[in-house]
C-alpha cells in the first residue's frame, strides 16, 4: 500500500488503524510473540513505525496483550524498592527463590547474583578485600574470567584452618585474582591466635605489614555473614573452632553475628572480648571506611544479624535471597 493511498484512505488520521482489532492483534503477535522489532513489524504490515507503536499500546490498553511477570520475580523487584526505602543501603540485589528449594540451591542462587554484580562493578585499579566462606566459594567459582588492569585482591583476615580448603580465604583470593587476571595478597597466618602478644609480633613481619597497609586502600570488600541469633548458625560458632569459654564470653557481650572473624552485637558494634585483640584481620574501623562493603547471604535465620550489621555501617551492598529479603522487611515492621 502506497503512502499516498494510506493518506487518501485515512485522511491523515492514523487513529483509524488502531480501530482495527485484527490489525492490533497482528502487530501485537509479531512484536510480543514472535519477538520482531517495531521497525520489522512496520515493514511486514506496511505501516509507519509510529503507527505500530500506537497499535502495540492499544493492544495493552484493550487487554489483547496481558503482560505479567512470574510472581516470584515480580516480588523480588518490589522487595528491592521496599528494602531500599527501609534500610540504609546503597544497593540491594535479590535472588528470586522458591520455598521448596533446599538451602544449597538458595545459596547458589545468591552466589550467582553476587558473581554477576561483582563483574558489573569491578574496575581497573580496584583493590578488593575478600573473606572466607561457602557462599564466597560458590560466588567466585561462578565468575566469568575477564581482564582488568592492575586489580589487586587481598585477604581480609587470616586462615581458619579447621575448615575445608576450598572455602579458606587464601584459596578464594587466589581464585578471584585468577578470574580477573589480578594480583593476590594473603595474610598467611591463622586468623585467631593464642594471645594478643602473638598478634603484635606477627603484625611486624614485612609481608603482614604490607597487607595491613593495603587494608587502607581497599575499594570493595566481599564477605558472607554469620549469625548467632536466634540460635547459633555461624560456622565459627558451632564447628568447634571457638572454645566454650570464648562462646560464653561472646554471649555475655550480646553477640549477634560475625564478619571477617570480627563479632558484633545487635547495634553492629564490635564485641569487646578477649577474641578482639587476638584476631588477625582488618580492624573494625578500617572495614567501616571501605567505600563498597558487599555482603552476600542466604537463609531467613540470618535476618537479625544482617539488620545489626546494617545498624553498624558494616554493609553497603546486600545480596540476599527473596525469602530472606521478605524476612528483613517483616523485621522492620515489628521494630
Amino acid at each position: 500500500m502506497s503512502e499516498a493511498h494510506k493518506k487518501n484512505m485515512l485522511g491523515n488520521d492514523t487513529n483509524l488503524y488502531t480501530q482495527s482489532v485484527y490489525l492490533i492483534s497482528q502487530a501485537a503477535y509479531l512484536y510480543y510473540i514472535l519477538g520482531l522489532s517495531q521497525k520489522d513489524v512496520a515493514k511486514k504490515l506496511d505501516l509507519s513505525p509510529s503507527t505500530i507503536s500506537r497499535l502495540i499500546k492499544a493492544a495493552k490498553d484493550l487487554g489483547i496483550i496481558d503482560i505479567r511477570m512470574n510472581p516470584i520475580h515480580e516480588n523480588s523487584v518490589k522487595l528491592h524498592d521496599q528494602l531500599l526505602s527501609t534500610y540504609k543501603l546503597k544497593e540491594i540485589i535479590i535472588a528470586p527463590v522458591c520455598s521448596n528449594m533446599d538451602s544449597d540451591q538458595v545459596k547458589q542462587s545468591v552466589a550467582l547474583e553476587g558473581a554477576r554484580y561483582i563483574q558489573r562493578i569491578i574496575s581497573d585499579n580496584d583493590i578488593l578485600g575478600i573473606a572466607w566462606g561457602g557462599t564466597m566459594n560458590y560466588l567466585i567459582n561462578l565468575l566469568n574470567p575477564s581482564q582488568k588492569k592492575n586489580t589487586k585482591f587481598v585477604t581480609l583476615h587470616g586462615s581458619i584452618y579447621n575448615f575445608d580448603y576450598e572455602i579458606d580465604v587464601q584459596t578464594l583470593v587466589s581464585e578471584i585474582a585468577k578470574a580477573f587476571n589480578g594480583k593476590r595478597y594473603g595474610m598467611m597466618v591463622n586468623g585467631l591466635l593464642r594471645s594478643e602478644e602473638a598478634v603484635q609480633i606477627i603484625q611486624k613481619e614485612p609481608n603482614i605489614t604490607r597487607v595491613y597497609q593495603m587494608f587502607e586502600q581497599i575499594t570493595v570488600s566481599l564477605s558472607g555473614i554469620g549469625s548467632f541469633v536466634p540460635e547459633i548458625t555461624s560456622s565459627l560458632g558451632h564447628s568447634g573452632y571457638l572454645r566454650k569459654d570464648e562462646l560464653r564470653e561472646l554471649k555475655e557481650e550480646g553477640v549477634c553475628g560475625d564478619l571477617m572473624i570480627r563479632f558484633f552485637n545487635k547495634d553492629g558494634k564490635e564485641c569487646n572480648t578477649s577474641l578482639k585483640n587476638r584476631t588477625m584481620a582488618i580492624e573494625y574501623d578500617q572495614y567501616q571506611k571501605i567505600p563498597n562493603k558487599i555482603v552476600a547471604a542466604s537463609g531467613v535465620h540470618k535476618a537479625q544479624a544482617i539488620v545489626s550489621a546494617i545498624n553498624g555501617r558494616l554493609i553497603d551492598t546486600l545480596i540476599v535471597d527473596s525469602l530472606l529479603a521478605q524476612q528483613l522487611l517483616d523485621l522492620a515492621k515489628t521494630t
